[in-house]
C-alpha cells in the first residue's frame, strides 16, 4: 500500500548543510511537473536528531551527531524495525499496539500444537475458528484488553486456554510502519539525486543548461581571475557583484556567484559589453 501510494514521489531538497537538512518526497503535477505535495513526508535532521512528519504520523528519533548515516543503515535492505523503536525520541506511546494478526497467529499455533498432541477434543478446530476467526468475530477483538478476556472466557467440551499471558499480542503500529517507510523512501530519494548530480558533474557533456552554465563558471582559472569559457572574458572575483557578499578569492567568488545562476550568467554578459578590454 505505502509503495503505491509513494511511486512517483519526487524529491525536493529544501536545506541540505551538512548534518542539518530538510528533504521533502512528494507528488507532482504530471502535466507542469510542479510539486502538488499531496501525501508529503518532511524529513528533518539535525545534529543528534531527525524528525518525519508530514501526511503521515510524526515520530522522533535521536543518535548519532549525523543521522544521515545512522538512518540510511538502519533502512537499507532488510530494515531494523527493533534498532529504529529504540532510537525513538518523540511518539513513543505510538511504535506497538494491540495486532489482530498476532493474537490470530498465537491462536493457531497453540491450538495446532495441542491437536499434535492430542490434548485437544475433536472439533476444537471448528469452535475456535468460530468463536476467534471467522467472519465478525475475527473483526471484534479491538483491544488487547478485550483479546485477553475472550481467551479467558473461552472454553469448549473441557478445553481452555492456559499459560497465555506471556502471549505477546503487540506489534508496530502502523502509523510507526508508515514512518520508518517514509524515511526510507526519502532518503533513497535523496541518494538519487545525489548519484545524478555525481553523473552530471563527472560528464559535462550530459548536463543540463542550468547545469552546464553553473559549470562554466568554476571550470577554468587564470591567476585571480575566473574564465568563463562560453566568453573568454576575464572578471573581478574580490566580491559578488549581486549581493556585495565579500568572497576573498576566485574559488570562493566562483562557488558563490554559481549559486545565483542565471542571474550571475547575465551579470557577465554585462559586465564583458562595458569592459571590452579584458576580453
Amino acid at each position: 500500500m505505502f509503495a503505491g501510494d509513494t511511486a512517483d514521489h519526487q524529491l525536493t531538497i529544501l536545506l541540505d548543510q551538512g548534518p542539518h537538512k530538510h528533504l521533502r518526497a512528494h507528488t507532482v503535477d504530471t502535466d507542469t511537473g510542479r510539486p502538488l505535495h499531496l501525501y508529503s513526508i518532511d524529513l528533518v535532521l539535525w545534529p543528534g536528531h531527525a524528525a518525519i512528519s508530514g501526511d503521515l504520523d510524526g515520530f522522533t528519533f535521536k543518535g548519532a551527531p549525523d543521522m544521515l548515516p545512522l538512518l540510511r543503515t538502519a533502512t537499507a535492505g532488510d530494515i531494523s524495525w527493533s534498532y529504529l523503536a529504540e532510537k525513538v525520541d518523540a511518539g513513543r506511546d505510538n511504535i506497538t499496539g494491540f495486532s489482530e494478526h498476532a493474537f490470530h497467529e498465537h491462536i493457531r499455533e497453540h491450538v495446532a500444537h495441542d491437536i499434535r498432541d492430542r490434548t485437544a477434543p475433536q472439533g476444537i478446530g471448528r469452535a475456535i475458528t468460530a468463536q476467534f476467526l471467522d467472519g465478525w468475530a475475527a473483526d471484534s477483538f479491538d483491544t488487547e484488553e478485550a483479546a485477553r478476556y475472550a481467551l479467558r472466557d473461552f472454553e469448549y467440551e473441557g478445553y481452555e486456554f492456559v499459560d497465555t499471558a506471556e502471549w505477546d499480542l503487540t506489534s508496530y503500529t502502523a502509523d510507526f510502519e508508515r514512518a520508518v517507510l517514509g524515511i526510507q523512501l526519502v532518503i533513497r530519494l535523496y541518494d538519487r539525486e545525489l548519484a545524478a548530480r555525481a553523473t552530471t558533474q563527472a560528464d559535462p557533456a550530459h548536463l543540463g543548461e542550468e547545469a552546464h552554465d553553473r559549470q562554466c563558471l568554476v571550470d577554468e582559472y587564470r591567476g585571480g581571475w575566473v574564465i568563463n569559457p562560453a566568453t573568454t572574458a576575464s572578471i573581478p572575483t574580490g566580491q559578488c557583484p549581486l549581493c556585495g557578499t565579500p568572497t576573498g578569492g576566485l574559488r570562493a567568488w566562483a562557488s558563490h556567484m554559481a549559486g545565483h545562476r542565471g542571474e550571475a550568467l547575465s551579470w557577465v554578459a554585462r559586465w564583458q559589453e562595458t569592459h571590452p578590454q579584458a576580453a
